[in-house]
């Protein structure tokens, strides 16, 4: 029976359970406090070890950090178990833990990315117009280049800063924002996810730009 009421939390609201939602990824790339790669040098039980490969925003406390780890669950779970020399794109929140130095963004899985080269695998979520790729041989991701996650990242803060609202104001000008939407298919779902969420709060803060 807990069983069957974790797999129904997943697919619908119950008595008992609310459906889980995942963060949308504009949010994670741009509400997180770090945004980072990194290769996996230590395992432990609450948390891993992640020794940074590319900050692209944040300020990580060195070299290293403590990341807080995932455990499986019904409704998410990770596409393969923690192992030294897993290289990742991170998206995290700091915390005063004693434990771990950064806490994951969900209660799914999607505050860490496998980095496969330099491809971002992203799975979860829908790219259109992304080359889709299978981990594992199973799931399906959209396999970004790292350059083209960062530069969205970078670029989404730039124009709407670290997201401390949930619908900041652009501060860049609408043919800024119009020509960010046409640079990459990253580009394109960032700033229409800001705009379709904006619509559905009955208002356009978050895509209305500073001046023409």
């Amino acid at each position: 029976m807990p069983l069957l009421i974790a797999l129904l939390s997943c697919l619908g609201p119950t008595p008992a359970t609310a459906r889980y939602r995942p963060p949308s990824l504009t949010n994670l790339l741009g509400a997180s406090d770090l945004v980072a790669t990194g290769t996996i040098t230590e395992v432990r039980a609450e948390a891993f070890v992640l020794r940074f490969g590319r900050v692209i925003a944040g300020h990580p406390p060195g070299d290293t950090a403590r990341i807080e780890r995932f455990d499986d669950w019904a409704c998410s779970r990770r596409w393969k178990a923690y192992a030294v020399g897993q290289r990742l794109f991170i998206m995290v929140q700091a915390v005063d833990h004693e434990d771990y130095d950064f806490a994951l963004r969900s209660s799914g899985w999607e505050s860490e990315f496998p980095l496969v080269g330099e491809l971002v695998m992203i799975h979860g979520y829908e790219i259109p117009g992304a080359e889709v790729a299978r981990l594992e041989g199973r799931l399906p991701a959209a396999a970004l280049p790292l350059e083209i996650v960062a530069e969205a990242t970078l670029d989404l803060r730039r124009c709407w800063g670290r997201f401390d609202k949930p619908l900041p104001t652009a501060r860049c000008s609408s043919q800024e924002t119009d020509a960010l939407a046409e640079r990459t298919v990253l580009h394109r779902l960032l700033i229409e996810s800001l705009t379709a969420h904006a619509a559905d709060h009955g208002s356009d803060e978050a895509a209305r730009p500073n001046g023409p």
